[in-house]
């Protein structure tokens, strides 16, 4: 059999290891841990109180469903299960197997198994079935106490069928050599029961496992026999067949596999105490500790071990820390023991500092089983890698892509990690098809691209003015890091930023881009103009003659043009000539806007010093009345000249013009109700009245 594989060493995430029906765990006296945070929150909720085994079941998701401790069935509320009590003739608080929990498959029901203490004359195993969909999801035991095996080992171990749907249910007789072999389908425990003859039970206890591959069942046993020792079985997860025996002269309560399943690891509990890690592939059928075993010479006290979702084997001792293997999967010292590891209990409560318990609790392995390969850089148009993982036994296999849109690139028979390239976001259903002793299977895997999308909106802006940036970014799953690029070399983090251009009074445009990247690492930008337009300029020039003021700005073009004349009198035209009434310094602001909406203003002091009635009386220029209804008098001085006059509006339009020569002249027009402008040319001066019209 050839095996391609490639060993890596991967940053995974806390639960990649695990689907999430063994996140919860309950054990020992009102202990508790929640592995879906790494590291793992102690729980203080537990209901429960066992010296040894003990059953906790989640959902898919990691959330809690019911625990037990094998008599009675607490549920996710911490209640009493509806008819969830006596579900075994007497408290199984001391077995390693007193409750596991399987779900049926295809099905919202659960089944728990329950081993009795040995010792015991009702120690048998028993199962109940539990409805999850009544009581609103907090279930009921539908079937209870229902004989699966007289004369209890203490041991029960589930596994996966290698079609993917089926679980295999193993289970030790007591005081025989007889192990049986159930099945469990959609339609419950098949009748046709499988046996199998293996060492012979002499009265000790310990934990019974399957390896995470569902290729082998390894037996601890402790007690006084001088004959005790551990085994290890091939299991064949196809026809439920065990073979291969192998006796590991090592006396332990306690066993588990690596995730991995290369390793067996021993925690022997009498005559030399420690931990034994033995390869898998080196154990003979009659096996005594030897170089390839490595072992740490500790006293780690007796208790059970557990594989957890973090991929982390976990031991139980008497005390209120747990012993730690992190690293299982790595050879010899590089497993990473830690004697006081994780804490479980609050020690400040009274009834914990008795506790004295050895437990933890059941789960199915499959429950646990790694990965068949990972997936890695899940971004559309870069290579995706499909890294296949040294768990995995195969002679051959395929891949399938489930990318419809290049289909004839979804296959490839390569046995090393390979890559290919998604082009569009969506979902993926990809297929690892293996090849193994003839026989094929399928392991398919998800694949999602989400599609983030960066958006934003920013509004222009005039000169000296700050640019507000407000993010519209949204993605389907998970939350988004920003990295802003304002175009100027300048750039930001923050959420919605604000910032400011400096454009020394030229208009400039900037391309903006957002790019907006998932936590996966996978990114897309969006770019957006924004335009930062200079001020108009506001400044100007003016002459006085005598007390009229000729204001001419220097800003041309498409602006418009507000003049405050500084004795509360206005104009809008471009160009202003006005005459003072009287003497004085005015303060004459010009404000102007551009097409942009942006403006500027400038103001300058203007200083009349000749007045009004001087010039009257040279010139002579008087109105009356005034207001009036558009008829009114013009008296100019008693001399020949000629003057003209122009009547216009307050936007400068020209209404009236002609020339007066008599010293009184009539003007009669037809205005509106309105403030008007006269001015008055002789010779080269001028000069300018207002008139009001009032009908």
């Amino acid at each position: 059999m050839k095996k391609g594989i490639t060993f890596i060493f991967l940053i995974i995430s806390p639960l990649i290891y695990g689907q999430g029906q063994a996140n919860i765990w309950y054990f020992g006296n009102r202990s508790g841990l929640d592995f879906n945070t790494e590291p793992p929150t102690v729980l203080k909720d537990s209901k429960l109180n066992t010296y040894e085994g003990s059953g906790s079941i989640a959902d898919s998701m990691g959330k809690l469903l019911f625990y037990s401790q094998g008599d009675t069935i607490w549920n996710k509320e911490h209640k009493i299960m509806e008819n969830g009590t006596g579900l075994c003739f007497q408290l199984p608080e001391s077995s390693p197997s007193a409750a596991i929990i399987v779900r049926q498959p295809l099905s919202k029901k659960y089944y728990i198994f329950n081993s009795g203490e040995r010792t015991n004359a009702l120690g048998d195993v028993f199962y109940s079935i539990i409805d999850m969909e009544a009581n609103n999801g907090n279930g009921k035991v539908i079937t209870k106490r229902q004989l699966l095996v007289k004369t209890s080992a203490e041991k029960i171990a589930l596994v996966q069928h290698a079609n993917k749907r089926d679980i295999w249910i193993a289970i030790k007789q007591g005081y025989s050599d007889t192990l049986f072999i159930f099945l469990l389908t959609p339609t419950g425990i098949s009748p046709s029961l499988l046996k199998f003859n293996t060492y012979k039970e002499k009265g000790g206890t310990g934990q019974m496992k399957f390896s995470p591959n569902a290729k082998y069942l390894a037996f601890g046993n402790v007690g006084n026999h001088p004959d005790t020792c551990c085994y290890l079985y091939n299991f064949n997860n196809r026809t439920g067949a065990i073979s291969n025996q192998r006796k590991v002269h090592v006396i332990s309560y306690c066993i588990e596999f690596s995730p991995n399943s290369k390793y067996l690891y021993i925690r022997s509990g009498y005559g030399k105490l420690g931990l034994h890690q033995y390869p898998i592939k080196n154990i003979k059928t009659d096996m005594w500790p030897d170089s390839s075993c490595f072992y740490l010479n500790l006293r780690m006290g007796f208790g059970a071990l557990q594989l957890a979702p973090n991929g982390k084997i976990y031991g139980n001792s008497y005390d209120t820390m747990l012993r730690v293997i992190n690293f299982p999967n790595l050879k010899g010292a590089y497993c990473n023991y830690q004697n006081l590891g994780q804490k479980f209990l609050d020690t400040t409560k009274l009834f914990y500092q008795n506790h004295r318990s050895i437990g933890l609790p059941s789960f199915m392995t499959s429950y646990l089983r790694p990965q068949s390969f990972t997936i890695a850089s899940r971004c559309i148009n870069k290579p995706t890698h499909f890294v296949l993982l040294d768990s995995l036994d195969h002679d051959s296999i395929k891949w399938d892509f489930g990318d419809t849109l290049s289909h004839e690139k979804n296959f490839s028979n390569q046995t090393q990690d390979i890559s290919h390239v998604y082009v569009q976001y969506g979902e993926y259903t990809v297929k690892l098809i293996t090849f193994y002793d003839n026989k094929s299977d399928t392991i398919t895997e998800v694949v999602r691209f989400f599609n983030p999308k960066p958006n934003f909106k920013a509004s222009d802006v005039c000169e000296n003015d700050t640019v507000r940036f407000f993010d519209k970014s949204s993605v389907s799953l998970g939350k988004l890091d920003l990295y802003w690029k304002f175009g100027d070399g300048q750039y930001s983090i923050l959420r919605s930023p604000s910032h400011y251009y400096q454009i020394s009074g030229v208009s400039k445009t900037y391309n903006v881009t957002l790019v907006a990247t998932m936590a996966d690492g996978c990114a897309d930008s969006i770019t957006i103009p924004v335009t930062v337009n200079a001020n108009p300029n506001s400044d100007f020039n003016f002459t006085i003659n005598q007390n009229t003021v000729d204001l001419k700005p220097l800003q041309p073009g498409n602006t418009t043009y507000q003049w405050n004349l500084g004795n509360g009198d206005s104009a809008l035209t471009k160009d202003v000539i006005y005459v003072y009434p009287k003497t004085g310094k005015y303060s004459v602001c010009l404000k102007t806007i551009n097409a942009a909406n942006c403006n500027s203003k400038t103001c300058k002091e203007v200083s009349i010093a000749l007045g009004i009635s001087k010039i009257v009386g040279q010139l002579g220029f008087k109105i009356y009345p005034n207001p009036n209804s558009g008829s009114f008098t013009i008296e100019k001085a008693k001399n020949k000249e000629i003057a003209t006059i122009e009547i216009t509006n307050q936007i400068g339009q020209i209404l009236h013009k002609a020339e007066l020569s008599d010293h009184l002249n009539t003007i009669d027009l037809n205005l509106n109700n309105d403030v008007y402008l006269i001015r008055m040319t002789i010779r080269e001066n001028s000069l300018y009245q207002r008139i009001v019209v009032n009908k």
